[in-house]
């Protein structure tokens, strides 16, 4: 089945594009989004960084099942404003 995947500020920079259609298995959940991308895309983040996630435009939890047509955007770190 098809998802489209959207990459925004660091993680597009590290992909090279801002979206890319994936491929990906019947049953897939949005963990298994996240090791596919991370193996196609091996610069996309460090591995201690755990990447936020939302599917069709809403917070996800790695455990969420995907379906075909499904929106994933990546969520890049924030860091906090001058003190």
């Amino acid at each position: 089945m098809k998802l489209l995947v959207y990459f925004f500020a660091s993680y597009r920079e590290s992909a090279g594009c801002s979206k890319v259609e994936l491929e990906t298995d019947q049953g897939a959940t949005v963990g298994d989004v996240l090791f596919k991308l991370r193996q196609l895309y091996p610069d996309l983040a460090p591995r201690e960084v755990n990447i936020v996630a939302s599917l069709n435009e809403e917070f996800a939890h790695p455990d969420q099942e995907v379906s075909e047509g499904d929106e994933i955007a990546l969520i890049p770190p924030v860091s906090g404003g001058e003190k």
